[in-house]
């Protein structure tokens, strides 16, 4: 049972918040938009499910405040 690379949770999380810095560098003033960037944090959300239990309840703030 094969896994892809691109599923694992921690590179979802480094290509999404990889792809925020390549729209905000080339900017003065990085701005960027509330929809990508509320996307790239939904990964972390799912990072925290990853690990289990012990993090329920990190997971469960971490999503009530995004």
């Amino acid at each position: 049972m094969g896994s892809n690379e691109a599923d694992k949770p921690l590179r979802r999380i480094g290509a999404s918040f990889e792809q925020l810095a390549a729209v905000a560098k080339p900017q003065q003033q990085p701005a960027m938009a509330a929809g990508d960037f509320s996307r790239a944090c939904f990964n972390v959300s799912v990072l925290f499910g990853c690990l289990g239990i012990a993090f329920k309840f990190s997971l469960m703030d971490y999503v009530a405040k995004s």
